[in-house]
């Protein structure tokens, strides 16, 4: 198994935190998961794999565009990243984080 290269992955996060159009996918995630858990089907290995599979991907192609040329990124990396996103959510959300996004079908 490969080592997580977690400097990388805090850089990949700073950038996703601080690009608009991530930030509105990332925002796009926060709700779809906050409408899982109004459902009561919320499933945070489930969300780790969504985020794993479909967000990190679009960071890390968007980084390479942008900002500079990294190598592949491995998969405990992309991971950790996952995990990490998932759980920041969760302990967010806990404390009221976001109570107050509306979760209507278009009302972003």
């Amino acid at each position: 198994m490969s080592d997580i290269d977690e400097v990388l992955a805090r850089e990949l996060e700073l950038f996703y935190e601080n690009d608009s159009q991530l930030y509105k996918t990332e925002t796009a995630w926060v709700i779809n998961f906050k409408r899982k858990i109004k459902k009561g089907v919320y499933n945070s290995e489930l969300a780790i794999k969504g985020i794993e599979n479909n967000f990190i991907p679009m960071v890390i192609n968007k980084y390479r565009k942008e900002v500079a040329h990294i190598s592949d990124v491995d998969k405990a990396t992309k991971h950790f990243m996952a995990q990490r996103f998932v759980k920041n959510f969760e302990e967010e959300d806990s404390i009221g984080e976001y109570d107050e996004l509306n979760l209507k079908r278009g009302g972003n």
